[in-house]
């Protein structure tokens, strides 16, 4: 899945339309489209307020692009993960 995928598919799961996103990012909905498309990329600056709209990290919507990117987790599974280890020793037996 490509990074502009990601960004819709996360976006959608939020259950953020283009222009709420748009807002939240201070940009039109057409560059929101233009990411999810791949028609642009964001500079640096939008990328990390893109991740805190998002509420994800780099490797989610990455992770397609370097070699280890199938070992990132998703979002349930680190929800999982945290619940797993809030657990007492008993519990997680």
């Amino acid at each position: 899945m490509a990074f502009g995928d990601r960004i819709k598919a996360r976006r959608e799961e939020l259950a953020l339309s283009r222009p709420q996103l748009a807002d939240r990012l201070g940009v039109t909905p057409s560059t929101v489209s233009n990411y999810e498309t791949g028609v642009s990329f964001p500079k640096e600056e939008m990328m990390l307020r893109l991740f805190d709209c998002l509420e994800t990290d780099p490797n989610t919507l990455f992770q397609d692009s370097f070699r280890r990117g199938a070992d990132v987790l998703t979002q349930r599974e680190r929800q999982l993960l945290e619940q797993y280890r809030s657990l007492s020793p008993l519990g997680r037996e």
